[in-house]
């Protein structure tokens, strides 16, 4: 798949698991902020609320514990958002996973999928294509 094309959620989770189960959570949103389908997520230990993935944060979200399941797009005002979050067995392609602004090094985008491998994806194997 060319990657300029527009990537359905089909493409991203494979079906060799069964049917998928998706958690509903609550997205700390910042305000004026675009947050991308297949965006990696972590939870504030304080809140339990999902912000992106941050592997310089010491708050609980340097641990990557889910994906965003929907795209979501922040009003003018800061605030929690309802939201569907991948969380549970699953077979995702790691190559369409969406990253967050601190996400800048390869060693960071390992150290989540291998997080992603051990706590969301419950020793399934992650697809690689």
């Amino acid at each position: 798949m060319n990657k300029t094309e527009k990537i359905y959620w089909e493409d991203f989770v494979k079906p060799d698991m069964g049917p998928l189960s998706y958690s509903r959570a609550t997205l700390a949103a910042a305000a004026n902020t675009d947050y991308a389908e297949r965006l990696v997520l972590g939870t504030i230990s304080a809140t339990g609320k999902k912000v992106p993935y941050n592997p310089t944060a010491n708050n609980g979200s340097e641990i990557a514990d889910s994906v965003l399941k929907t795209h979501v797009l922040a009003q003018s005002a800061a605030g929690d958002v309802a939201v569907e979050v991948l969380d549970a067995l699953a077979l995702i392609d790691i190559d369409f996973l969406v990253w967050g602004a601190n996400v800048t090094t390869d060693a960071q985008k390992a150290t989540a999928i291998a997080s992603l491998r051990s706590n969301i994806i419950k020793k399934a194997e992650v697809y690689n294509a």
